[in-house]
């Protein structure tokens, strides 16, 4: 008997010979690229915006909220008060810069509500995350701490 030794050479079945596998990668690039995607950038933000105040433009726009702040921008300690929108909805004013935002329910907007309820004109100093939802601000509240009013005494 004799020893015979078999080599067995892998063929490539199906795979054509050069870099012509990648034609549907370029065309799928120049695609992306037509419309105006870049790999990691959101589908519905365009490459030039950052996270800085974009004014509004619209029926909808008004003096005091005239540039609407870009969602994940983060609020920290701002005085103002919150106010009743219809139902059980809050919305919150900033004292300085008359912003307004509607709130997002969560359990702090919750306590706020309850405290609201009682008496309507308290001054709060809020931590939130702003949101973005149909051109208009709203506010994800963090942190609210009751600001009291130093009330002077009248009198002689």
């Amino acid at each position: 008997m004799s020893d015979s030794t078999f080599t067995l050479q892998a063929e490539a079945v199906g795979r054509p010979r050069g870099p012509w596998w990648m034609l549907p990668l370029i065309g799928a690039a120049i695609w992306l690229g037509h419309l105006g995607l870049t790999p990691g950038a959101a589908p519905n933000e365009p490459r030039s915006l950052t996270r800085e105040a974009v004014k509004p433009s619209g029926p909808t726009a008004d003096a005091a909220n005239s540039e609407r702040l870009r969602e994940g921008t983060k609020l920290m300690n701002e005085l103002g008060s919150f106010e009743r929108k219809g139902g059980d909805r809050l919305s919150f004013r900033i004292h300085k810069t008359k912003r307004e935002f509607a709130c997002l329910e969560n359990l702090n907007l919750e306590r706020i509500a309850a405290a609201v309820a009682d008496t309507p004109d308290l001054e709060w100093l809020v931590s939130g995350t702003v949101t973005e939802f149909r051109g208009t601000n709203c506010l994800l509240v963090t942190q609210a701490v009751l600001k009291t009013k130093v009330v002077k005494p009248t009198g002689p």
